[in-house]
């Protein structure tokens, strides 16, 4: 049962993910090379020098405003890979 809520998450997580991601991108001016969901321990999100922006599922379970937040974070970093001023 835990397996399939887990699943149901996940599919549920790159669904509304890659909808907000590919709103907000088209806004700040952006455009990741991929887009995927996975399970990190300690983070959020991650955004490669390629441009792949992978997000940790279970941040679908956080309020809007953050989840909102944590994409533009990292769709931010496709500008900047750090988090200098500059960032």
């Amino acid at each position: 049962m835990r397996k399939l809520l887990q699943n149901w998450y996940i599919t549920h997580a790159a669904e509304k993910l890659e909808k907000k991601a590919k709103t907000y991108a088209q806004e700040i001016g952006v455009r990741p090379s991929r887009i995927k969901v996975k399970e990190f321990k300690s983070r959020w999100g991650s955004c490669s020098s390629s441009g792949e922006i992978i997000y940790n599922w279970k941040i679908i379970m956080s309020p809007n405003p953050i989840v909102d937040y944590v994409v533009v974070h990292e769709l931010c970093h496709l500008g900047h890979q750090d988090h200098s001023k500059q960032y």
